[in-house]
């Protein structure tokens, strides 16, 4: 009888080391992507592309953030991606919970400008289970031109990386 004595450590103790185990072995997807800015605003940005890599498919983004300049906080915005899991056509969804937008070059002038984007992804996940994380970072180019002697943004591309841990 005095085995029981030890059962209740030796129980904490396997829950103690096999949870955070559990944790650290949820699936990481990590994904290229490219695309185009299609709406902007001083305060948002809608973004449609394709992803590539470990869940490729069609992605969709809207970015809210503090008036551009040359820098601005995400203050929120969504994302979705259409794509296969374990061979389901699954729907992947996500909210900006923070996040920076960074201009890099195009300070003068009308030349096209960079932006470094950089924003962090919560509420991760398919269908009710969206407990995951994610990030998104990518190069974002505003291509400019002048148009009877007004700068023009005619374009904009995005391009970079999606690392995602649903839930």
């Amino acid at each position: 009888m005095r085995w029981r004595g030890w059962l209740v450590p030796i129980m904490t103790a396997a829950a103690l080391f096999i949870s955070p185990a559990a944790a650290v072995a949820a699936p990481a997807f990590s994904d290229s992507v490219s695309g185009l800015e299609y709406a902007a605003t001083s305060a948002q940005g809608r973004f449609v592309g394709i992803a590539s890599g470990a869940l490729p498919g069609a992605w969709s983004v809207t970015v809210n953030h503090t008036p551009l300049g040359t820098s601005a906080a995400i203050t929120g915005g969504d994302f979705h991606l259409a794509t296969r899991l374990d061979r389901t056509l699954t729907a992947v969804t996500g909210k900006f919970t923070a996040g920076t937008v960074r201009q890099l070059s195009g300070f003068t002038g009308c030349a096209s400008q960079r932006y470094a984007v950089h924003g962090v992804l919560g509420h991760v996940g398919s269908g009710a289970a969206r407990r995951g994380t994610g990030t998104l970072d990518a190069m974002l180019t505003h291509y400019r031109t002048t148009i009877f002697g007004q700068c023009v943004t005619y374009s904009a591309s995005v391009r970079g990386s999606l690392s995602l841990t649903p839930s």
